[in-house]
């Protein structure tokens, strides 16, 4: 009886380990793979910035603008064909984005004007963040040339259209525009919107993806290779978001809403 007690207790130790060590495994945030050495950092804005599109504004100015972009489709981490450059800066209540995309043939971009949500064949951007910076959960904010918002949410460390959430419907601001040289955009995105730490010096997960379906190609500032899996644990780094308020979960946004009734009347 002794000797099987003690193998009893060895076993439930055993047990008992391994189950410790899965759930600190998990604890670190990164089930499917590395998370990217990529960082961008935001800047704190002394001046306003209208949002319509233009990146005329002179905050932009001191923004500190990247490119360093990847194919992931057609060749994977070949450089793009056409060149991207982002930015962001913040006050306390928002994170602002500057997105200019380069084209070759400004006047082919397609560029769909559709309802929210829908994307038609435009060409688009999609900002994805992981403010929490759990590397499991993240947001998409995306826009199209034509000025077409899309977001939604994503539950899961996976990128699949399935694992999206789109009920997500959140306050946010975003123009866009075509010029001589492509086409710029603009959003603001406001903190309300977003499930977030508190730390007086936070660390986001950031990644960003260009369509341009005109060349099927899609360009990533973090690529996932296509044989792995994962989403948000691969994410690159956006800091410099400092001494950001709390801020109660709500934003209003005001609007007119009208409708109209057209009746013929017989002549009499």
């Amino acid at each position: 009886m002794p000797e099987k007690r003690t193998r009893l207790a060895v076993a439930l130790a055993g047990a008992t380990a391994l189950v410790f060590t899965s759930g600190s495994a998990g604890a670190q945030g990164v089930p499917n793979g590395t998370p990217s050495p990529k960082h961008a950092a935001a800047v704190r804005l002394t001046e306003s910035i209208s949002i319509d599109g233009q990146l005329d504004d002179a905050a932009w100015q001191k923004a500190r603008f990247f490119s360093d972009f990847e194919q992931k489709e057609p060749v994977q981490f070949a450089i793009p064909d056409e060149r991207t450059e982002v930015a962001f800066m913040y006050d306390e209540q928002a994170l602002y984005v500057a997105l200019r995309m380069h084209s070759k043939s400004p006047s082919r971009i397609p560029h769909d004007v559709t309802r929210r949500d829908q994307y038609g064949n435009s060409e688009h951007i999609v900002i994805s963040l992981d403010p929490f910076y759990d590397r499991r959960t993240a947001y998409s904010f995306s826009i199209t040339a034509g000025g077409v918002r899309r977001d939604y949410y994503h539950p899961r460390d996976s990128e699949d259209f399935g694992n999206r959430d789109f009920t997500y419907d959140p306050v946010w601001e975003a123009r866009a525009r075509i010029d001589s040289v492509g086409w710029t955009a603009e959003m603001r995105i406001p903190f309300t919107q977003l499930r977030m730490n508190t730390l007086d010096h936070q660390r986001w997960g950031l990644n960003i993806n260009r369509w341009i379906p005109q060349r099927n190609e899609d360009d990533y500032w973090v690529v996932v290779p296509r044989d792995q899996t994962g989403f948000a644990s691969r994410f690159g780094t956006l800091e410099g978001l400092d001494s950001i308020p709390p801020a109660r979960q709500v934003e209003l946004l005001p609007y007119i809403a009208g409708n109209a009734d057209v009746k013929s009347v017989p002549d009499q």
